[in-house]
């Protein structure tokens, strides 16, 4: 099969992506419910980023944006920035915060896409954790769970996940419905495909307006990387 080219960077092909989904999201494997977390981990995670392989040239989003997305912000963001994680990440709890701080410094300017990229291979918990914030996403608290869950990483085997849910006032009839019958797991499979199919190794990776950010994932490089996407935008439009 040929292989499609993004950036001058060939992606995989479906073999290479079923080959990766049988590791990190086992399709006969329901996700990881009862097995325990360590509840008295500390929250303190490393500003580091994992990545996969260094890439010289950057990827593009192989699904763009679009409405069935999670998105923060308004559709007159000169740039949207997203970010492919996984709610058990401790990295990716760094993100979140860094992301927060992206949003109150740019405001208007940015918008924020988040998308799932489950690997049950290093985070066993984390396909659980991201079908039920769809499933609190159903009952439009999508934000709401997803706040909460990267506040508690180190605690979302099901009783806390349950908990969760029922903290934000979920219909519990509902959301039990959708757990039980994985009504969602489709949902997450197509993110982590889209993310490997655009390039995505590790979480947490970001895009700026569709294409991979290559650079450091802390705060300062970010800004300048966002800001210049900022101007490149405001330069198409004039």
């Amino acid at each position: 099969m040929q292989k499609k080219e993004y950036g001058g960077v060939q992606q995989m092909d479906e073999e290479e992506i079923d080959r990766n989904l049988d590791e990190s999201f086992p399709a006969s494997d329901p996700p990881s419910w009862t097995l325990g977390t360590d509840h008295f981990a500390p929250h303190a995670p490393t500003p580091a980023v994992e990545t996969g392989p260094a890439h010289t040239e950057p990827y593009l989003l192989s699904r763009p944006v679009n409405e069935n997305d999670h998105i923060r912000g308004g559709d007159a963001a000169s740039v949207t920035f997203l970010m492919y994680g996984a709610f058990e990440c401790p990295f990716c709890v760094e993100g979140s915060k860094i992301v927060r701080r992206l949003e109150a410094h740019f405001g208007k300017e940015l918008r924020f896409v988040f998308r799932h990229f489950p690997r049950t291979n290093v985070h066993p918990h984390s396909e659980a954790a991201a079908e039920v914030a769809e499933a609190a996403g159903e009952q439009n608290k999508f934000w709401e769970m997803h706040d909460l869950l990267f506040e508690n990483y180190n605690r979302l085997d099901g009783e806390h996940l349950t908990g969760y849910a029922s903290a934000l006032g979920l219909d519990m009839e509902r959301f039990e419905r959708a757990i039980t019958w994985r009504v969602f797991a489709q949902r997450v499979r197509e993110d982590l495909i889209s993310g490997m199919e655009s390039g995505v190794r590790g979480t947490p990776t970001y895009f700026i307006n569709g294409v991979k950010h290559l650079g450091s994932g802390s705060f300062d490089p970010l800004v300048e990387a966002i800001a210049s996407g900022i101007v490149s935008s405001k330069n198409r439009q004039t």
